[in-house]
């Protein structure tokens, strides 16, 4: 793994508040691969109970979560909530800022971080 490949996952490790071994890093070669296991560790925390709702509306009461960042509680509950709808906006929002990609430059699941982004 390459100094951008470390810098991105610890990116997306502390936005979602997910952890990521060096194996699975490791095997992450597109966007898409990257949005599916962090998908995969975001559905890991709801089953842990640490975070409760999914999507734009709250489960416990079903409050519009739609306008509210993409993690957070609930104002009408407390409940902990992720969009993961919006993975894949995150990521790429994340690699544009972080590594300056211009936005005339597109940015799809199979885009490839060594072959398109030039990543390690």
């Amino acid at each position: 793994m390459g100094l951008e490949d470390v810098e991105l996952i610890m990116e997306v490790e502390n936005y979602f508040g997910i952890k990521i071994s060096d194996a699975e890093a490791g095997q992450v070669k597109t966007v898409g691969d990257l949005c599916d296991l962090i998908k995969k560790h975001v559905g890991k925390v709801i089953e842990e109970k640490v975070i409760v709702a999914v999507g734009y509306r709250c489960k416990g009461c079903d409050y519009s979560l739609k306008s509210l960042p993409q993690r957070g509680k609930c104002p009408e509950c407390g409940l902990a909530y992720c969009c993961v709808e919006e993975i894949e906006t995150v990521v790429v929002k994340i690699i544009r800022d972080l590594f300056f990609v211009s936005k005339k430059e597109v940015i799809t699941r199979e885009t490839d971080f060594r072959r398109d982004l030039k990543f390690g």
